[in-house]
């Protein structure tokens, strides 16, 4: 023990438990650290992150050729049924018959009158000629028949089955017709009739000379007119079977329009010719001289016209509606016997055309390298001649720079002591045994630069430098600091070559 009232150097040994790049590196990595060269250390963190993705695609083309013969023998029967219904109505004959007789008379009557007298013998000649023209228009007939036959129908249908198949055909045919005829018939007959007759009278003798003409001229105009003939055919057929019914439906309409004109001319002409010739003789013989001049004939010419007109017109209307219905059904069953022969052959024939192995692997190697330079230092006090630190097992002493790190890199005077080393070392016993024991060591909160900085106030008053004591709190404020503390906190500093203070009391 040192005699009491001496004073003792205190001393602070510095450690810097990284060093090199850590030093020149650790101002940029912390902020806040001091321009100085402050002792650091380089926590490196390296993630290998590896992913691999195997793809393997196989295609495999297969055609697959399977042929199946089989032979055999069907019967199949077909029925076949046959309904036509014919049906024939309403037919309707319009008859219109129009007559006109015109009667139109104009006689013409001329008579010429020729008389010559001879005094000296007397001979009186008379000629007289009257000439008849009878004109006569009669008979215009005009016939009209319009006949209009409505609605033909024929209806076939057609019912065939397979019985042994789940096949049904019916085939309907509708056919109506609609035909309209318009028949006109002119008749017009013309007669003329001239009539001369001529009288000669010469004393003695008379001739009636009577020529008579008759023309008669026909004219027949027959006009047939088929106005409309509209033929309707409708074929229905139905197919059925187990899962469709196919209907089908085709119409087919036909129109006819048809003009005939037929005109006939009948000329006949006939000529009477009629002489009668009377004679009567008388002689009388006188003898009479007497001359005297001749007598001059004299003429008398005379026409008369006369002109009869009759107009008689007789139209007879005739309608005539003939209904007939006909109705006629033949039902025909027809059985048809097939026998159908079905060839099959089993062939199969397996081809692998195409097979296609496709393996990708992809790797994806991430290296994520995490450089973090973290300044930790590590202290201790050096009193009385001993080194005095606290770490992982707890509070150890060696001699002077006595541990595995060797010399310090810095040294710090604290100062002069007054403390006993008896009182000091009872008073490190008891934080040996409560705050500064070996499980309570965190390399953050409560590590060597606590214990060095709480025996620098024990023993001068005075702290160690505070970029020292500050360090934790810089190193947690930053991110880095905040994702490694679970790491760090794991660590233990406890430098080899002490000797610790508790067990050493504890043998003593």
């Amino acid at each position: 023990m040192d005699p009491s009232g001496s004073a003792f150097p205190v001393q602070l040994y510095i450690y810097d438990l990284s060093r090199g790049m850590a030093r020149q590196l650790s101002p940029i990595m912390l902020d806040t650290v001091p321009a100085l060269a402050v002792p650091s250390t380089i926590l490196l963190i390296i993630n290998i992150t590896i992913t691999t993705t195997t793809t393997i695609t196989t295609t495999i083309t297969t055609t697959i050729t399977i042929i199946i013969t089989i032979t055999t023998t069907t019967t199949i029967i077909i029925i076949t049924i046959t309904i036509t219904i014919t049906t024939t109505t309403i037919t309707t004959t319009i008859t219109i018959t129009i007559t006109i007789t015109i009667t139109t008379t104009i006689t013409i009557t001329t008579t010429i009158l020729i008389t010559i007298t001879i005094t000296t013998t007397i001979i009186i000649i008379t000629i007289t000629t009257t000439t008849t023209i009878i004109i006569t228009t009669t008979t215009i007939i005009i016939i009209i028949t319009i006949t209009t036959t409505i609605i033909i129908i024929t209806i076939t249908i057609t019912i065939t089955t397979i019985l042994l198949l789940p096949l049904i055909i019916i085939t309907i045919i509708i056919t109506i017709t609609t035909t309209t005829t318009i028949i006109i018939i002119i008749i017009i007959t013309i007669t003329i009739i001239i009539t001369i007759t001529t009288t000669i009278t010469i004393p003695t003798t008379t001739i009636i000379i009577t020529i008579t003409i008759i023309i008669t001229i026909t004219i027949t105009i027959t006009i047939t007119i088929t106005t409309i003939t509209i033929t309707t055919t409708i074929l229905i057929t139905i197919t059925i079977t187990t899962t469709t019914i196919i209907i089908t439906i085709t119409t087919t309409i036909t129109t006819t329009t048809t003009t005939t004109i037929i005109i006939t001319t009948i000329t006949t002409t006939t000529i009477i010719i009629i002489i009668t010739i009377t004679t009567t003789i008388i002689i009388t013989i006188t003898t009479t001289t007497t001359i005297i001049i001749t007598t001059i004939t004299t003429t008398i010419t005379t026409t008369t016209i006369i002109i009869i007109i009759t107009i008689t017109t007789t139209i007879i209307i005739t309608i005539t509606t003939t209904i007939i219905i006909t109705i006629t059904t033949t039902i025909i069953i027809t059985t048809i016997t097939t026998t159908i022969i079905t060839t099959i052959i089993t062939n199969i024939i397996i081809i692998i055309t195409i097979i296609t192995i496709t393996i990708t692997t992809t790797t994806i190697i991430t290296i994520t390298i995490t450089i973090i330079i973290i300044i930790i230092m590590h202290t201790s006090i050096v009193v009385y001649g001993e080194e005095f630190f606290f770490g992982g097992v707890g509070i150890s002493s060696c001699p002077p720079g006595g541990t595995m790190l060797g010399p310090p890199d810095t040294v710090v005077e604290l100062g002069n002591t007054e403390v006993t080393e008896e009182i000091f070392m009872d008073y490190l016993s008891s934080l040996g045994e409560t705050t500064y024991r070996g499980e309570r060591y965190r390399l953050f909160e409560h590590n060597c630069n606590t214990f060095t900085n709480e025996v620098a106030q024990f023993l001068t008053g005075k702290k160690i430098p505070s970029y020292i004591t500050d360090l934790p709190s810089e190193v947690l404020s930053t991110p880095f600091g905040q994702v490694l503390r679970p790491i760090l906190d794991s660590i233990h500093i406890a430098p080899p070559g002490g000797n610790v203070i508790n067990s050493q009391n504890h043998h003593s």
